[in-house]
């Protein structure tokens, strides 16, 4: 009966993604224009700093707040190998970002020390 309903339901799923291709296929691409990567797929973060905060007090030993920051995996490594630094690091980049103002400095950024620029 589940594998039933789960083929019933497949292939209803499979029909719309077919008639949905087909409107859009119908469809000039100029009146599209509206759609933009930018709006459509990347919403912006509510409360990224609060979380980022977050992050290196709780598992900021491990660096999840660097990783959530959008660093690279080494340095999640390193942090994760020192533990933060002998629980230092973490509370250091907690401080930086509370005090300061636009944390985009702080996002992808590649060094080992936050507070190193970029």
């Amino acid at each position: 009966m589940i594998l039933f309903s789960f083929s019933a339901r497949a292939e209803k799923l499979n029909f719309f993604m077919v008639e949905s291709a087909n409107i859009v296929s119908s469809i000039h691409v100029d009146s599209l224009s509206f759609l933009q990567t930018d709006s459509v797929y990347f919403k912006p973060v509510k409360h990224k700093r609060l979380k980022a905060i977050l992050l290196a007090l709780f598992l900021g030993n491990f660096g999840a707040h660097r990783l959530y920051l959008g660093t690279s995996p080494k340095v999640v490594v390193g942090y994760s190998f020192t533990l933060g630094g002998i629980f230092i690091l973490p509370v250091v980049d907690a401080v930086m970002l509370l005090t300061v103002k636009d944390i985009s400095l702080f996002e992808n950024n590649q060094n080992f020390f936050m507070f190193k620029p970029k």
